[in-house]
């Protein structure tokens, strides 16, 4: 990650962790709580049952560039049209279900895994970015076509912010 970016995704775990997200702690007399949007996203998807790919697109600019939580849909798709980490197909689709290879093919690239023999000699494909992320630990058994629960998104992402910490990219 770059150094003077701050990191989103842990924040939003260090608040679930001090109860903050979910209001079971208030603040200091004398303090107002400052507006925190990605509270908001987190708590809505610990709440959903299947995440939407909109909720994914937040997700990924959250895990690249550290904002998309409270950015209106339409400034979250023009960051992401073009830039690879998703397909410009599901940009048009926001409010379908995310499936568990849409999921996967997020993190491969935020991640900037390459992934083995046949992902290299092919290119990137859900069901082959779904494979490297269960094998390294980023996403849990499935198939491509399974839908993505709010919980497990919000996990999967943590994990991926967690790999990329350790593996830092290399522009």
């Amino acid at each position: 990650m770059k150094a003077g970016r701050a990191s989103g995704l842990a924040a939003l775990v260090v608040m679930l962790a001090a109860g903050s997200v979910w209001g079971e702690s208030a603040p200091s007399e004398g303090q107002a709580a400052p507006p925190r949007p990605q509270t908001a996203l987190v708590r809505d998807l610990a709440e959903k049952p299947v995440a939407t790919v909109e909720d994914g697109l937040r997700m990924a600019l959250l895990l690249t560039q550290g904002v998309g939580a409270a950015e209106p849909l339409a400034d979250v798709v023009t960051k992401l049209r073009g830039s690879g980490l998703v397909r410009d197909a599901w940009l048009e689709k926001p409010g379908d279900p995310l499936r568990k290879g849409q999921l996967a093919y997020i993190i491969i690239k935020a991640c900037g895994i390459k992934g083995g023999l046949t992902m290299r000699l092919t290119g990137v494909s859900e069901r082959y970015a779904l494979r490297e992320c269960i094998f390294l630990n980023l996403l849990v058994r499935g198939s491509t076509g399974n839908y993505v629960s709010g919980l497990e998104l919000l996990g999967s992402m943590g994990r991926a912010e967690k790999y990329l910490e350790e593996h830092p990219r290399t522009q």
